[in-house]
This record gives structure tokens, sequence and C-alpha cells, in this order.
């Protein structure tokens, strides 16, 4: 588990700080909705994936450590 407070992940998630746990990308599987998410690229190679309909920030990755996923702990 890894907390963040740069600027990008200060406004992604409304907060002072980011919690977030790295996993291995394959043992990462979206059960339902996938269809509710956008990605976006907060800086050059980062994606953040967010539900359309709230906003929550659900994950993000790395183009360049596509094996990789930082899933957002609430």
């Amino acid at each position: 588990m890894e907390c963040c407070h740069c600027q990008t992940c200060r406004k992604a998630h409304s907060s002072a700080f980011a919690i977030g746990v790295t996993i291995d990308a394959s043992s990462f599987q979206l059960v339902n909705g996938e269809d509710s998410l956008q990605a976006f690229e907060s800086s050059i190679g980062k994606f953040r994936v967010f539900c359309k309909q709230c906003g929550s920030h659900i994950y993000a990755y790395v183009w360049l450590t596509p094996y990789k996923a930082v899933v957002s702990c609430p």
C-alpha cells in the first residue's frame, strides 16, 4: 500500500493524498460495469480510470508497465 501526495493524485482524489495498492494486472479483473468506466491520460504514459457516472477513481496504470495496476483504496 502506498500514499501519494503529488498534485495530480491530490486533484484526482479531491484529497490531501491518495492511497493505492500496486498489484499484478493479471490478478485484477472487473466483474461488471466496465462499460461505465472511462480512462484518461493524467500525465505522459499514465492513465487513470474513473466511473463515468460518479467520477470515482477506480484504478490507474502506466502504459510502459501494463503488467501492473494501482487500485484505489477509498
